[in-house]
C-alpha cells in the first residue's frame, strides 16, 4: 500500500471512528467483546441505528464480529488501527483526566473539606471535647 493509500485509509477511520456515538461504541468494545444488544442497551436509540453504526464500523475495518447462533458479538480490531488507536485511547484517559479534575473541583467546592457541622463544632465527639 502506498503512503497516499495509506493516509486516506487513516483519515476515513478517524472520521468513522470520531463521530460520537461510534466512539462510544468503540469504547464500550475496546478491551472486551460484547453482544449487538448489549451495545445497542447503552444508547436511547433504536437497534437498528446501532446496528448501522456497527455496520460501518465493521465496514472500515475498526471493529470484528463473532457470530454465536443468532447473536453477533463485537470486539475493537486495535492490533489493526494503528496510530489510530494511540490516538483514541489517548483521547479516552484525557477524558478521564478532565473528568476526575472537575469531581475534584466539585467537592472543593462544595466546602466538603474543613466543612464544619451545625453548631461548629470542630471536632468529632469523644476526641477530646465535651460531647455533651
Amino acid at each position: 500500500m502506498d503512503v497516499a493509500a495509506s493516509t486516506g485509509t487513516i483519515a476515513r477511520r478517524a472520521r468513522l471512528a470520531t463521530q460520537p456515538r461510534r466512539l462510544e461504541i468503540l469504547r464500550l468494545i475496546w478491551d472486551e467483546e460484547r453482544s449487538a444488544g448489549e451495545i445497542a442497551a447503552r444508547f436511547p436509540v433504536s437497534f437498528a441505528a446501532v446496528s448501522q453504526h456497527l455496520a460501518k464500523l465493521l465496514d472500515a475495518g475498526l471493529v470484528e464480529v463473532r457470530r454465536d447462533g443468532r447473536h453477533r458479538y463485537y470486539r475493537a480490531r486495535k492490533r489493526d488501527m494503528g496510530m489510530l488507536a494511540v490516538i483514541l485511547e489517548s483521547l479516552w484517559r484525557d477524558r478521564l483526566e478532565a473528568l476526575k479534575s472537575m469531581a475534584e473541583a466539585s467537592e472543593r467546592g462544595s466546602g466538603r473539606r474543613g466543612h464544619r457541622p451545625p453548631g461548629g463544632a470542630t471536632h468529632p465527639p469523644g476526641d477530646g471535647e465535651d460531647a455533651s
